[in-house]
């Protein structure tokens, strides 16, 4: 019987997800569907956090936002438009050309606000004040529930104080800038409370939320490992969830330089309870390499939801390859150009989608490129889909020739799709995933050539099979089976916590 509160340590949640959030989220939906009551945890500010969460079919009581948690918006208070103008009497609304939802306010001639709202709607978002000399003075931020959220006192254009509101209009909270350093005043339950640092005040409220067993799963372990590491409490379990190589390159056999983003947890293991990675190989190799004190963990950090193929020739019949990940050097998109210029020639009407946000400056050199090779015709970046596995479905073949890979949630979101998957034999995740000519091809990594001729012979010779070997991902990859895994998991935390 698990009784431990499961909390999701995450960074700022979007509209658009990240590969770490998209796999926090997978398990959020896991755990419920096992049964258990997981929540997501962030820090950051966001005056659009009710949108976001519903667009995302998080329901409030699974949701737990540092200043939510003393804001308490608890119903619609609506502010638009409309109640602004019927304030301003007088005032003069101009409509910002090319800006859809902005204004600017004249009051007696003198221009002294603009105004900012949400997008698609009227609702007011912020407004900036302006003296007399057009200097901006002040910004008051309203959440899309119509409540005045926050409050920014600028000086010479410099931010030197934030006060943030609750649902009543009352401050409980106030942060000073003094150049560079910050000073934080939190009201809470009627104590003040002074911190020097933000790290210091998220601290003392995570610690505030453990109310009897709790498990802290660590998503972004950046932001709060640095943060959560040092809390001690008996009820207490921390567990880092890597997400990434722990090393920065596990393909040099030597390499033991630290990724950045598990630093402070592999210089400080005794503060951590357990950690769980992607891939048995990744965990032998982080247990061969560092010394560390918390027990390690295999747990995939997805799941097959709703495995479905497709085998109508007569709808994928148009040579569909699709790429899915950011544009950033390390998932070389160089190396996928070179080889579609490569399968062309074999097969013309071939062509390569590359799905993903990212390096704006590299995307222009890639663009660049394409059109250097000649390959506008049949190469071409898509805008982020919020519906992916619909795009993976109506594809033919996924790429991933990434430099490194933990896991690569996007091969397994691919067999999902009955889409197989050809990708660089990297550490750790498409040797996890892929069953070499079976669901897919491993090539040798950084091989152009061997790329290129591993397209053309899916076309040639291994379409349908790999297709319809898809399914063999289940074996390792079901619900149940990752359900399994978790539910012994914690188990074993909560038997130590009690």
């Amino acid at each position: 019987m698990i009784s431990s509160n499961l909390y999701f340590l995450n960074a700022p949640l979007n509209y658009k997800l990240t590969g770490i959030e998209h796999a926090s989220l997978r398990r959020f939906f896991l755990f419920k569907k096992s049964g258990l009551s997981p929540t997501i945890v962030t820090l950051n500010f966001s005056s659009d956090l009710s949108r976001i969460i519903m667009f995302h079919k998080i329901t409030e009581e699974h949701f737990l936002n540092f200043y939510r948690y003393y804001q308490n918006f608890n119903e619609d208070h609506k502010y638009d438009l409309d109640d602004l103008k019927c304030k301003l009497i007088n005032a003069v609304f101009s409509h910002v050309e090319g800006v859809p939802y902005d204004y600017r306010v004249s009051c007696s001639a003198q221009y002294t606000m603009y105004v900012r709202c949400f997008e698609k709607t009227a609702r007011i978002s912020y407004i900036n004040y302006f003296d007399q000399n057009r200097r901006k003075i002040r910004r008051e931020i309203y959440d899309f529930t119509g409540y005045k959220s926050k409050e920014i006192i600028l000086f010479n254009g410099k931010t030197i104080q934030e006060n943030y509101f609750n649902h009543k209009g009352e401050i409980y909270l106030t942060v000073n800038s003094d150049n560079d350093l910050k000073h934080y005043c939190l009201k809470d339950r009627d104590s003040i409370y002074f911190f020097n640092s933000e790290l210091e005040l998220y601290r003392y409220w995570l610690k505030s939320i453990i109310n009897g067993p709790t498990v802290f799963f660590i998503d972004k372990n950046r932001i709060y490992n640095p943060i959560v590491g040092p809390i001690k409490h008996r009820n207490l379990k921390k567990v880092s969830i890597v997400h990434s190589t722990h090393t920065s390159n596990p393909n040099e056999i030597n390499n033991n330089r630290i990724n950045y983003n598990y630093k402070y947890l592999l210089e400080n293991t005794e503060q951590f309870d357990a950690c769980v990675v992607s891939s048995s190989v990744q965990h032998e190799e982080l247990l061969s390499r560092f010394d560390v004190s918390f027990s390690t963990h295999v747990i995939p950090p997805s799941y097959i939801n709703n495995y479905r193929v497709n085998l109508d020739d007569t709808i994928n019949d148009h040579f569909r390859i699709l790429s899915i990940g950011r544009i950033s050097v390390e998932k070389r998109h160089i190396d996928m150009i070179l080889a579609m210029k490569i399968v062309r020639a074999f097969i013309p009407q071939a062509q390569l989608e590359f799905f993903g946000m990212g390096n704006v400056d590299l995307k222009k050199q890639l663009e660049e490129k394409i059109k250097q090779e000649g390959l506008e015709d049949c190469i071409f970046f898509k805008n982020y889909s919020y519906d992916i596995q619909s795009e993976l479905f109506n594809s033919d073949l996924t790429l991933v020739t990434s430099t490194v890979e933990s896991f690569c949630i996007s091969i397994l979101d691919s067999l999902e799709q009955g889409t197989p998957v050809i990708a660089y034999d990297i550490k750790y995740g498409p040797s996890s995933i892929i069953e070499d000519g079976v669901n897919g091809t491993l090539v040798e990594n950084g091989n152009i050539d061997k790329l290129a001729q591993a397209i053309i012979d899916f076309y040639f010779k291994h379409k349908l099979n790999y297709t319809k070997n898809t399914k063999y991902v289940m074996k390792n990859y079901s619900f149940n089976h990752v359900s399994n895994l978790w539910i012994n998991f914690l188990n074993k935390l909560n038997s130590e916590i009690l």
